[in-house]
């Protein structure tokens, strides 16, 4: 029968039962967190500054969520007094779709490139300085060039029917232009387009080319901005 000292933890200075390959339970779970290494096992956080006990990765628990949640573990503390305001939730948001691979929306955003600017994924108030208040509660923040970054340059406060004038063609679309279906029943390419939460029906045709003309034309009637119209090659 073995001794008592053999049925403790390994890990230096620590007196608790031993569980699974020589360590106790804590010990064990971290080294299954550091990837099977036992790199600083027992050890203190690698923040300088830091003396809690090592978690994962190098951190202590805070420092490891931290840097799990933001890239970084460093934290800011903004008194902006906004936490309950629209334009923190909408960054909140922002920073989910881009970061957290749990998000509902990141395999359109973080799962195909798009970021966060790095200033802004840690201070609100950053953001907040460059966007200003939100006109209203129609708008939210659009990025002008879709396949683009949310940082300086290429982002302002947009209506909804504006984005969705800005957004890539759906998988759905069979005519290669926005706002342009095709109607089976009457063998025609329909047009439409959306404003101000209103659907406006913008006729029948021939073809796509001529259903995605009108769309344009209304689009700039509308919109008056030429990155919403489709963009139509000659024949």
């Amino acid at each position: 029968m073995s001794d008592t000292p053999n049925k403790l933890c390994t890990v230096k200075e620590c007196s608790k039962p031993l569980a699974c390959r020589g360590m106790c339970q804590s010990h064990y779970m971290a080294f299954r967190r550091a990837g099977g290494k036992k790199v600083n096992l027992g050890g203190v956080c690698a923040v300088e500054g830091c003396k809690d006990a090592y978690f994962a990765k190098g951190h202590c628990k805070i420092h490891f969520l931290r840097m799990l949640r933001h890239g970084n573990t460093e934290r800011i503390y903004e008194d902006h007094s906004m936490a309950d305001s629209s334009e923190y939730g909408i960054w909140l948001n922002i920073k989910q779709r881009c970061s957290n691979p749990k998000s509902p929306s990141y395999e359109n955003y973080g799962g195909r490139g798009i970021t966060m600017d790095r200033i802004w994924q840690t201070s609100f108030s950053a953001f907040y300085d460059y966007m200003g208040p939100r006109p209203s509660h129609k708008y939210s923040v659009e990025r002008m060039d879709n396949n683009g970054n949310y940082e300086p340059g290429n982002v302002k406060w947009g209506t909804y029917s504006e984005q969705g004038h800005n957004q890539r063609l759906r998988n759905t679309n069979t005519s290669g232009y926005k706002g342009v279906s095709y109607r089976k029943d009457i063998q025609k390419w329909a047009a439409a387009i959306a404003y101000e939460g209103k659907q406006y029906h913008l006729g029948l045709y021939d073809t796509a080319k001529e259903a995605a003309l009108a769309y344009n034309e209304a689009a700039m009637r509308y919109y008056k901005d030429s990155k919403y119209l489709n963009i139509i090659e000659d024949d």
